[in-house]
């Protein structure tokens, strides 16, 4: 089916950088911080088969869905706790960079959201 190349291509690209975001994501930060953010990608895959699908949103659900992303950000942009922060003193590793990492997480979920949402589209 040659006109689905371009949506499996996406699907692989995006996929790749998933994977990619992945990998230099846990190098970058810590796996409590990774996990929050990667747990954000039923967020991202909402947003984008609304935009990209149609798929139905509704203001309740909305909402909902700002009020969780708010809780996200806060725990994500919060201080990590005392024994966290000492615990990772002892393995940081020089060049480490947790807004780079964060970057790569966000990319990460983003990512399998673009995956999912053209997977959908597939059938």
């Amino acid at each position: 089916m040659p006109e689905q190349r371009p949506l499996v291509l996406n699907r692989a690209l995006f996929g790749a950088a998933a994977y990619g975001g992945m990998v230099l994501a846990v190098g970058n930060v810590s796996i409590f911080l990774f996990t929050i953010i990667l747990n954000t990608t039923p967020f991202w895959t909402a947003m984008l088969g609304y935009y990209f699908l149609g798929e139905a949103l509704t203001s309740f659900e909305f909402l909902c869905m700002i009020g969780c992303f708010a809780g996200v950000v806060t725990l994500t942009l919060s201080n990590e706790s005392e024994l966290e922060t000492t615990e990772r003193k002892k393995y940081l590793v020089e060049g480490e960079s947790p807004m780079f990492g964060m970057f790569c997480s966000l990319v990460c979920a983003i990512g399998s959201a673009v995956v999912i949402v053209t997977t959908r589209k597939l059938k």
